[in-house]
This record gives C-alpha cells, sequence and structure tokens, in this order.
C-alpha cells in the first residue's frame, strides 16, 4: 500500500507527464497564433490540474431475492410469489484539484434481470450531487445535498434499532436504511449550507457554527406521469422552506454549550392548483434551543470514571395564521416546549470491563412541533408479494389494503425498481421503489396521520425519537463489556406519561365519528440481552462462535373516555431476537437468527392478537476484503388470534418463504 506521499508523488507525475504531452500536441500546430497557443497551453494545464485530485469508489450489488406466500390468508387468484433480481453499480466520485473547492457525485447504474430486454433506455440515477471546499482550514460550505444533524430536539433522525438484533439481520436492514440515508440517519437536505470550526485558544477548545437554507417540499413534484421517481409524500400545495443556524462551543475545563435556531415556513405566493384562497393551515414554525454540558470526568482527570452531564430546552412557536392577512403577527401563535436533562456514567477497567448508563428526563409538550426532529425514518410498508394484496377502487383511484404486513418484511427487504404484473401502484405497469425507510420531512398533518399507522413493534413508546410530543417521563440505558469485549449485556427501561389527554373520534351507540377525550395514556418499556463469544474459552475455536439473544417488552395503557365505560385500550408488544455468528474459517462464517414479535391489542374489553416469527440461516463467504457472498434461507409466518366466540381469525394467517444470494464488491 502506497504512502501518503508516494500517492502525492504519483499524481503529481502522472500529472506532469499529461501537461508535456499537452504541450507537444498544442506545439506541434505551426500554424496557430502565439495567443491561441497559448490559450490552449492554459486550458490543458486546467484540465490536467482538475484530474489530478479525482477519487473514484463505489460498490457492486448483484442479488437473487426469492419470496413465496402461502397460508390461508393469501390469494390463490392473485401472484403467489415474487423475485428481486438485479445487477447495479454505485459511483462514488469525488474531484478535488485543491481544498478550496470540489465536486463529489454518487450515481447508480441499474439492471433488472425481469425487464432486461423491454428496458431500453438503462437509466443513470443520481443519488447525490454536491459542490464543497474549505477556506483557510477553518470555513467549510456545501452547495447541493448535504448532511446536517444538530441535536435530537433541533435536526435529528429517529432510528429503529432493535436490541442485539442478529447479524444475518442486521446486515439487511442497514443495507434498506442505506439506500435512503446513503450510510447514516443524518437529515439528508438539499440547498446551501456554511460552517465555520476552529479553535480559539485560550478561549475555547473548539467552536463549531453552521448556517443553513434549504427546501423541503415543493410543488412542482411531479407524481401525475407514473414515473414513481419522487415518493408520493413529497407532494406540496406550497413551496415549504427551511433556514438555519447551529452554534457549538467547547470550553478547555469540559464545560460544553450550544444554540440552534430552525424556521420552516411555507413561501407565500406558491400555493399549486385552482383554489388560492387563504389556506389557514399553511405553515410558519420557529423552532429555537440551547443546551449545556459538563464532563466532570475530564474536568477532575478522572482516569477509569466518566461522568457527564447534559440538557437541553427547545422551544417552537407556530403561526397558525401564516397566509392570513387579516390577523396581524403573533395574534394565533401555538407554543410548545420540550426538554431533555441526562447523566452518563461509566466505568472502566483497562480491557477487562467497562460500562455506560445513560438515563434522561423528558419533558415535551402536546403542542412542541419540529418535523425536522420529529419525522421518523422508518414507516413499515409491505415489500415483498404486495400483488397478493386486495385493491379497493379501480384506475387512478385503487389503493392496496395491506393484508399480509409484517414487522420483519417492512424491515429487512427493499426493491429498488419493481415492475408491477398489473397496476399496483395507482398506475398502469409503471416500475416504481418498494422500501419502508424514508428521508421525507412529514409535515404536521401527516404526522398525525402517521399516529396511528407507525408500528406498534418498535415504534409504541416514542414513535417520534426523542422530540416526540406529548412523552414526560424517564429512559435509562445500560451497555458494557466484559472478559476483553468477550461479553456484551444491555439493559434499556422507559417510563412515560402523556402530559395531557387527547381526543379521538370513535362510534358511541351507533354514532360515528363521535369526538371524545381520552385520559392520558402511560407508556413502559423495559428488557435486555447478552453476547457472547463462546470461542474465548474454547481453545479448539481459532475465530469466533458469538452467540446473542434479547428480550424487550413495551406497552401502552389508557383508561379511555372519561364520560363512557369500556373503551379502555392497552397494547402489549414482545420483541425476543436470537443469534449465531460462527467464524469457522478466516473468511467464512455461518450465520442464522430467529425473531419473534407477539403483540396484543385490547378495545372496549375485545383482545386480538398478532404471532410473528422470522427466521434465517445462512452462509457469508468474504472472497477478498471488500467482496462477500451471502447465501440464506428462512421464513416470516403471521398468525392472528381473537378472544371473540365465534370469530376466527386464521383466515388472514400466511408464510413467506424467503431465498436471498447476493454479492457485493466494494471499490
Amino acid at each position: 500500500m502506497r504512502t501518503q506521499s508516494k500517492e502525492k508523488a504519483f499524481r503529481m507525475n502522472k500529472s506532469i507527464g499529461l501537461f508535456f504531452a499537452a504541450i507537444s500536441q498544442i506545439c506541434a500546430s505551426s500554424a496557430d497564433s502565439a495567443q491561441a497557443r497559448i490559450d490552449r497551453l492554459e486550458e490543458a494545464f486546467r484540465r490536467v490540474s482538475a484530474k489530478s485530485g479525482i477519487h473514484i469508489g463505489g460498490e457492486f450489488k448483484s442479488q437473487y431475492f426469492y419470496s413465496g406466500l402461502s397460508g390461508n390468508g393469501a390469494d390463490s387468484i392473485r401472484r403467489l410469489d415474487e423475485t428481486n433480481e438485479y445487477t447495479s453499480v454505485d459511483f462514488d466520485i469525488t474531484a478535488r484539484p485543491n481544498d478550496a473547492i470540489g465536486g463529489s457525485i454518487i450515481f447508480r447504474m441499474h439492471q433488472n434481470w425481469q425487464n432486461f430486454f423491454s428496458d431500453i433506455a438503462n437509466p443513470i440515477f443520481s443519488r447525490w450531487i454536491s459542490i464543497d471546499g474549505t477556506g483557510w482550514d477553518v470555513v467549510r460550505y456545501n452547495a447541493g445535498d448535504f448532511r446536517a444533524r444538530f441535536s435530537p430536539l433541533t435536526m435529528w433522525t429517529p432510528e429503529i434499532s432493535p436490541l442485539f438484533e442478529p447479524f444475518i439481520f442486521k446486515r439487511s436492514r442497514s443495507q434498506a436504511m442505506q439506500e435512503e440515508f446513503l450510510g447514516d440517519n443524518n437529515r439528508l437536505l438539499q440547498g446551501l449550507q456554511a460552517g465555520f470550526d476552529a479553535e480559539i485558544y485560550p478561549l475555547f477548545n473548539e467552536v463549531h457554527f453552521a448556517a443553513l437554507g434549504t427546501r423541503l417540499r415543493n410543488v412542482q413534484t411531479n407524481i401525475q406521469n407514473g414515473s414513481k421517481v419522487t415518493n408520493v409524500v413529497e407532494f406540496s400545495k406550497t413551496e415549504k422552506l427551511l433556514a438555519g443556524a447551529n452554534l457549538d462551543v467547547r470550553y478547555l475545563t469540559g464545560i460544553t454549550t450550544g444554540a440552534s435556531y430552525l424556521q420552516i415556513f411555507d413561501r407565500k405566493g406558491s400555493m399549486a392548483g385552482s383554489d388560492t384562497t387563504i389556506d389557514t393551515s399553511a405553515q410558519n414554525t420557529r423552532v429555537g434551543a440551547i443546551r449545556g454540558g459538563i464532563d466532570l470526568g475530564a474536568l477532575l482527570e478522572w482516569e477509569r470514571l466518566a461522568l457527564k452531564l447534559n440538557i437541553e430546552d427547545a422551544f417552537s412557536i407556530d403561526d397558525t395564521v401564516w397566509f392570513d392577512t387579516t390577523n396581524g403577527f403573533g395574534e394565533d401563535n401555538l407554543f410548545g416546549n420540550a426538554m431533555k436533562a441526562g447523566i452518563n456514567i461509566g466505568y472502566q477497567v483497562d480491557n477487562s470491563f467497562s460500562a455506560m448508563l445513560d438515563v434522561a428526563f423528558i419533558n415535551n409538550d402536546l403542542d412542541f412541533r419540529n418535523e425536522l426532529a420529529q419525522s421518523p425514518s422508518f414507516v413499515g410498508s409491505r415489500i415483498m408479494n404486495i400483488e397478493n394484496d386486495s385493491i379497493a377502487g379501480t384506475g387512478n383511484n385503487a389503493t392496496l389494503v395491506p393484508n399480509h404486513y409484517s414487522t420483519f418484511d417492512a424491515l429487512y427487504h427493499y426493491v429498488f425498481k419493481f415492475s408491477p404484473k398489473q397496476a399496483t401502484n395507482l398506475y398502469s405497469k409503471a416500475p416504481f421503489a418498494k422500501n419502508s425507510y424514508t428521508r421525507v420531512i412529514f409535515d404536521q398533518q401527516e404526522l398525525g396521520a402517521l399516529r396511528s399507522h407507525l408500528d406498534p413493534a418498535v415504534q409504541l413508546v416514542m414513535p417520534f425519537g426523542p422530540a416526540t410530543p406529548n412523552r414526560s417521563g424517564i429512559t435509562a440505558e445500560l451497555r458494557g463489556d466484559l472478559l476483553d469485549n468477550a461479553l456484551e449485556f444491555a439493559g434499556i427501561v422507559k417510563s412515560l406519561n402523556e402530559i395531557e389527554e387527547t381526543g379521538a373520534s370513535i362510534a358511541i351507540d351507533s354514532v360515528t365519528d363521535t369526538l371524545v377525550m381520552f385520559a392520558q395514556s402511560s407508556f413502559a418499556q423495559i428488557g435486555g440481552g447478552l453476547s457472547y463469544d463462546v470461542a474465548s474459552i474454547v481453545p479448539f475455536l481459532k475465530h469466533s462462535l458469538k452467540l446473542s439473544g434479547s428480550f424487550v417488552r413495551s406497552t401502552s395503557d389508557n383508561e379511555g373516555p372519561q364520560d363512557f365505560g369500556g373503551y379502555a385500550m392497552q397494547i402489549t408488544s414482545d420483541f425476543i431476537n436470537a443469534g449465531l455468528n460462527f467464524k469457522f474459517w478466516k473468511r467464512a462464517a455461518l450465520l442464522g437468527g430467529l425473531q419473534m414479535i407477539m403483540t396484543d391489542m385490547t378495545a372496549n374489553s375485545i383482545t386480538t392478537g398478532i404471532r410473528q416469527m422470522h427466521w434465517s440461516t445462512g452462509l457469508q463467504w468474504e472472497v477478498f476484503a471488500g467482496a462477500d457472498v451471502v447465501f440464506s434461507l428462512g421464513q416470516i409466518s403471521v398468525s392472528h388470534e381473537s378472544d371473540v366466540d365465534g370469530i376466527d381469525a386464521s383466515g388472514d394467517d400466511f408464510q413467506q418463504m424467503l431465498v436471498d444470494v447476493s454479492l457485493q464488491v466494494r471499490f
């Protein structure tokens, strides 16, 4: 492997060679004027200089994935199996002749095997384009696509992360999420961002400042041509914009402070459609936050003990009549507050033991509004075998009824380019992407609609992350390891309550759409897990044999309306994981995983239950560093239960047999 200095010398020699080759070509033409030769010489030098900083990376992928549907809930008249077969390559190109300016692009070339002979265009899909650079070693800027993350109450992306998830499943979930977030769960935005990062000695150890402006939604989003390039939920009646700034300061004494400001607003004059009357749902939301922290371990120079205190307080001001010119500024503002105070306690003894306890108190008002922190990254959707689901309506009004939804199918599967057999996606046969992970910034109306549609198995307690409104209580998480990381352990406890009661429309005495106020719900989550490398105590195992398991229970409880009886509602969901990762050779591993979700929902003294099980076993072979082949065989099974006499819930039971062969080559 070349050292950095050798790489620079190599690029310089190559550039010099190209430069003199260009000179010889230019000087060979004696008919050109002297000025023309000078101009062409300068152009050749600019091209050579620009190419000297090009870096190309990326990843090849190829997959055969089969999902076969069976069981009482499967409709034999509709399509029972589905495959996802493709070969694609992602190119990650960075052109940076110097630190002051450069460009980055990630684009994909994709071919589905199902429509190879009819997919004539073979389009190139752009996934990332940006111009960025730094100046004077302290100033940075981005134009185009960029990543941003401030704090849990200002700009944050809630993420699904099952406790001690088996590797065979975690690998699939990471790939599905990476399709949208390109490797991490920072907010992906498009616009302008500028920042300042420096050390201002002796006052501050670190100073980080960022300012940004971006468009979140656009009236020009085109979804009517059936191409499905853009997600349906990105449509907006108005152009929605964001302006924001963030400052973080770290002092030499281990003290940190920070502040953030965000403004999310609909641009006046951008109303789409024929109805351009005053729309009181148009948005103008301002979010501000201050935070501080102290690292007592660093301040007192403790070697083994870590102790950190932190607090963040945020507020939101929502102008509910932003487009209503008859009212003055501030007359109908909706105020909300959110607060998160935490303590981190850690202890470490060399490599033999380490533990970290993170405890936080959360108090978020019902009226706290901030889509940049509350928009979920996961909205469970049917992925495989959607053409066996029921279809309601006809033509462009057709919608899918997700008869065969399962948490596991939504968590671990995705299809970049699906070509339906019939009118499946509200249009005729138009290819589209299927993925439960989304980077869309939802508005408040959409977040309200999502409350009853999010998956209780993974989003029951804090569905919108740390900034979930109408929550107050304690969360605690413990993580650690023993015996030189051979044994890992983790535990989680959450106990929260709604601060205010909320209303809902229910049927009472055969009257529908009756708004009643429910009591405040209480939420709880408790669980733990272990992972142990058996090879640490078995001499003949040369590599690793990791066994893992976890159990997490999530509950919600509501006593129902105060004026009516018999409408109490409870939800209990248990999530069990068991995993095996046996590396029996330096380049090969045997993988296995078992997951179970048992969810019971009680409403009006009637209990219904859903039992989900997911198992998979497979083999991973690392051909060489950066290239591996994985084969797996598994099954998802879903069964329904009911305690009502005479109701047979087994008619909705189904199974999905899964076969996956995938190849990845990173370069």
